[in-house]
């Protein structure tokens, strides 16, 4: 997959995600610029991503898993399903490419009824699982890479409640979605909560990610104080500290600013 931006200068910044096998599939992430005129590549960079990468946050059990079916068919491990976002520039020149597993499928389901007949019921399923963050240094190369774990999977509501929000300030990421507060202090290895929206841990989290690649992650509104659930892909960063943000519930609507620091 791959995105576009156009920089300052106006050459033209390609950044995205290769794999080995197939289209759906990511070994690592790139880079690149070109000269709008020449349409020449003035800069590339590559950088494959680690087994230790692919497999964070998998359970012991999913990891065994995944490097039996790799070894199996003599292939490298790989992620599956992520989508290319958006490209961000930076205040320094450098710039943040975000992508982000997701699916969706149809399942049908069809049963027999007493006067002889069948009923089929059809359900639209959204994944939007883990987000990974790559940072591009001024120069145009890749210094790291970062995975933000999270699960949400919900069916016939168009996922309103799924994936996150984006806000780049100097040398911070934020990102804002809905997940379980059983998720606030994971560690690779630790199995990845699913995010119920009637859950009784169901909170809204905002994840930092700093200029080294580290990240953690915090609560952003109390569980008493959660009367609406944010809806991520229709908030936005509008200046460079404050976000529009557009939260829902049932029939309730709520609208507010958050301001980074």
């Amino acid at each position: 997959d791959l995105t576009l931006s156009l920089g300052d200068d106006g050459d033209i910044l390609c950044g995205g995600f290769f794999g080995n096998k197939g289209s759906f599939t990511v070994r690592g992430t790139f880079f690149l610029r070109l000269d709008r005129a020449s349409k020449a590549v003035v800069h590339e960079s590559y950088k494959d991503f680690s087994d230790d990468f692919i497999t964070q946050y998998m359970t012991e059990k999913e990891e065994k898993k995944a490097t039996k079916k790799a070894d199996k068919k003599g292939e490298d491990l790989e992620l599956y399903s992520y989508d290319l976002r958006e490209i961000v520039r930076t205040s320094d020149g450098g710039a943040v490419i975000v992508g982000e597993q997701y699916q969706f499928y149809v399942t049908t389901h069809t049963m027999s009824t007493p006067n002889g007949g069948t009923t089929t019921t059809t359900t639209y399923h959204y994944v939007y699982n883990d987000i990974i963050v790559v940072n591009v240094n001024p120069e145009g190369n890749i210094d790291w890479a970062v995975k933000v774990p999270k699960r949400q999977h919900t069916t016939n509501d168009g996922g309103y409640y799924s994936s996150y929000a984006l806000h780049v300030k100097n040398e911070r990421i934020y990102l804002v979605f809905n997940d379980t507060g059983e998720n606030l202090f994971l560690q690779s290895g630790d199995k990845v909560k699913q995010f119920e929206l009637k859950g009784k841990d169901a909170l809204i989290t905002l994840a930092t990610v700093d200029a080294s690649g580290m990240s953690h992650r915090e609560a952003l509104l109390a569980p008493d104080r959660r009367d609406a659930f944010t809806r991520p892909k229709a908030c936005v960063q509008i200046d460079d500290d404050r976000m529009f943000v557009y939260a829902a519930r049932k029939k309730d609507y709520r609208f507010g600013v958050m301001t980074f620091e």
